[in-house]
């Protein structure tokens, strides 16, 4: 092996060499070539402090504030990747933001890790560097420092004008001392495919992933590995709902390690419809919508904070909210934990809380976590499989729009600015023609990656958008044909065959006919005045809290009282009853469950709220009585068998008191009236209800009545209103929202 330097453009990459430092792309390259990871990145950022995600943003946004910094940052990137500095713009808005954000990291001693490659001054080192389709014009730079006598690197190259990318690289490299070989492959895509290729078009996108992961099945069922299959997609955003779904219906083990940003999680919208409350000033349609959130924090909480405090006083606000939720799986529990990360910047400086709501918000959209973090048959974007290597690939959304992807304008940083910065300062700035060659490349990368089987498939319509075969397929000489039958793969597929062969027979085929029936009508605008039957009246016992739903949503009354879902324990309320079920014979028992307060295991902000509680005058008063707590009962009101908890029972110098804990579940106070007929009827004298309210004081209490009546029926009007949806937790099962529309106007 001579000393020189080698650029190898050729169709195949050579083995691994053991004596050298091997740089791939990413680490499933790493795998292919049986190596440790290590990327021309990590090795350039070796001895910098690199501020990455969030940290970037920041520091922008304290030189032109977050909306600006949101729109500005991927232009900087570009700039900086380029190896661009505020010398080489013009004066105005875009050169002021970059040397602002430059002089704020030369400052803290940072770097950005887009403008790594330019200023690294690494020691030359024996490398080779393998699964790079491309390399941009900072790689090609730091890579003639880097790389020492010996070293090799690999682009593919071939008989055409897209591989002009590879040619320039080449000419670069040449310059600075290294030796090309070519041995220029075929210069269309068929010749460079090893694997067997076909491909399928479907009606919609549901029916092309069905499809796809039917034939994942079949293979996995067959001995292939997970690690041997892979699915991809250029335009991942449209597949990976439906990925997900089906995957749990198919019981298919997926990982899906796309980015989500933090505000589609459950977890940040719920964060971001506080932060926009907080900013509008705790009114508006953020306020109703975050009170509606099923992990919605105590609005009363943040509404105490002082508007200018500390960001720890914040933080730590946020923080108790966190602490104090259950989420629900692994994606939500990432959400949590980047959501702290994020608080941390904030803990050392005064703030001002509407301006860190705004910039809160803003860095939700800038982060992101796994789409669904796991194991199992991955899902990528070409740019991830660069270099890597299986038996079958399946890449969805083969359709002209979607792959290759049309090229686009940055509105900040268009490509006449970028043309005329090229040719005035001499800025490497990707132009409309390379970006139609990089895209060309990657999609080359993508085909090299199977080593058995390609599969191609495309859906007919996207939405309302019909699409036509990616213009791929003809290069790779590949038709598309309709996909064959397969058998059902999940219990629901086989129940539509079922009902497909038996339809008359089948009661809930029947009554699925039927909701499709009434649901054309409304759609069309022929409906009846009220929003349906729902079902039989109920026949046991119905809980008492749902009684108030017949005054607000007798839809809502339906789903509690017969369907009767079983929500989350509150958290305080059950803390309490507990607490007052171990003091009840203490001859103080209002100081003994103080005294035993500090060892319950609760959350900070429940345990000080609970602690509000004991030490009202009115919880408890001198010469009260505690008689029972948390006792069963049954009792029929008007016609209707209710069956219900008493929290709480004292007996005061002038009468019988029954306090009701009104939590996050708990009753209405429409229902005082019945609580106090009730009560009496089961304790046989009169008594007194009074509300503690486990999550603050309420502005108002609600009046009125409710009518027994609407108990007995099962065709309900809509809540034209829809006062009752503002709080409702039942909105994914109720007709609501466009058919109310649509029946008003009717």
């Amino acid at each position: 092996m001579g000393l020189e330097r080698t650029l190898y453009l050729t169709p195949r990459p050579p083995a691994p060499r053991g004596e050298a430092w091997v740089l791939v792309p990413n680490p499933r390259a790493a795998r292919r070539f049986g190596v440790p990871f290590r990327s021309l990145e990590k090795v350039a950022e070796e001895g910098f402090r690199v501020v990455r995600g969030p940290g970037r943003f920041l520091r922008l946004a304290q030189v032109v504030g977050p909306e600006e910094a949101a729109r500005l940052l991927p232009a900087i990137s570009l700039l900086l990747r380029a190896g661009a500095g505020p010398e080489h713009l013009e004066p105005g808005p875009l050169r002021a933001a970059l040397e602002g954000y430059l002089e704020v990291l030369r400052r803290e001693g940072c770097h950005d890790p887009a403008e790594i490659f330019h200023r690294a001054r690494p020691r030359p080192r024996l490398v080779q560097v393998l699964g790079y389709p491309y390399l941009g014009s900072g790689e090609l730079a730091f890579l003639a420092r880097l790389a020492a006598p010996g070293s090799e690197v690999w682009l593919p190259y071939g008989d055409s004008l897209l591989f002009r990318p590879n040619e320039e690289a080449a000419s670069f490299l040449g310059a600075q001392g290294f030796r090309v070989v070519r041995s220029p492959g075929p210069g269309d895509l068929r010749g460079w495919l090893q694997a067997q290729a076909t491909a399928t078009f479907h009606p919609d996108p549901e029916a092309e992933v069905r499809y796809i992961l039917k034939r994942v099945k079949a293979l996995l069922e067959a001995g292939v590995r997970p690690e041997r299959i892979t699915l991809a997609a250029r335009e991942e955003e449209a597949y990976l709902p439906l990925l997900l779904a089906l995957g749990w219906e198919y019981a298919l083990p997926l990982a899906l390690f796309q980015r989500l940003p933090l505000e589609r999680t459950l977890l940040g919208r719920a964060l971001d419809l506080l932060l926009a409350a907080w900013a509008s000033g705790w009114r508006g349609a953020s306020l109703r919508a975050l009170k509606r959130h099923p992990l919605a924090p105590r609005v009363e909480d943040f509404q105490a904070l002082p508007e200018r405090a500390p960001g720890l006083a914040y933080t730590q606000a946020l923080w108790e909210w966190l602490e104090g939720l259950a989420v629900p799986n692994l994606r939500e529990q990432a959400a949590r934990e980047r959501i702290r990360k994020l608080l941390g910047f904030y803990q050392g400086e005064i703030r001002e809380g509407r301006a860190l709501a705004e910039e809160l918000r803003n860095l939700l959209r800038q982060e992101a976590v796994p789409y669904w973090p796991g194991k199992g048959v991955e899902f990528h974007s070409p740019l991830a499989l660069f270099g890597a290597r299986v038996d079958h690939l399946f890449v969805l959304g083969a359709a002209e729009g979607l792959w290759p992807k049309p090229v686009g304008d940055d509105p900040v940083l268009p490509f006449h600015l970028r043309r005329r910065l090229r040719e005035a300062q001499g800025l490497p700035l990707e132009g409309p023609v390379e970006a139609v060659q990089r895209e060309y490349l990657s999609a080359l990368a993508l085909l090299l990656v199977p080593g058995t089987a390609l599969h191609l498939s495309y859906p007919l319509r996207l939405g309302r958008e019909p699409l036509a075969p990616s213009p791929f397929l003809e290069r790779l000489g590949v038709e598309a044909r309709p996909p064959e039958d397969l058998p059902p793969a999940s219990p629901i597929e086989a129940r539509r065959v079922i009902l497909s062969l038996a339809v008359k027979e089948d009661p809930v085929a029947q009554s699925a006919q039927e909701a499709l029936r009434v649901e054309t009508l409304r759609l069309r605008g022929r409906i009846p005045s009220h929003e349906g039957e729902v079902g039989a009246i109920p026949k046991g016992p119905v809980p008492l809290e749902a009684l108030a739903d017949l005054r607000t949503c007798p839809f809502r009354f339906w789903v509690r009282g017969v369907l009767r879902p079983r929500p989350d324990p509150d958290p305080r309320a059950e803390a309490l009853r507990g607490l007052m079920r171990e003091v009840r014979f203490h001859p103080e028992p209002r100081e003994a469950a103080l005294e035993r307060l500090p060892h319950l295991p609760l959350t900070r902000g429940h345990r000080e709220g609970l602690r509000q509680i004991l030490e009202r005058e009115d919880f408890l008063p001198e010469g009260s009585q505690l008689l029972l707590v948390d006792e069963p009962l049954a009792e029929v009101w008007e016609g209707i068998p209710l069956e219900g908890r008493l929290d709480h029972l004292e007996q005061r110098p002038d009468g019988l008191w029954a306090l009701v804990y009104r939590g996050r579940y708990g009753p209405e106070p429409v229902l005082k009236s019945i609580l106090i007929d009730v009560f009496s009827r089961v304790l046989g004298k009169g008594v007194e209800v009074e509300w503690v309210h486990l999550y603050g004081e309420p502005q108002e209490e609600e009046e009125g009545d409710i009518n027994p009546q609407s108990f007995f029926q099962t065709a309900f009007p809509p809540d034209w209103d829809q006062k009752g949806c503002w709080t409702c937790g039942l909105k994914a099962l109720c007709r609501h929202g466009p058919h109310f529309s649509q029946k008003e106007g009717g």
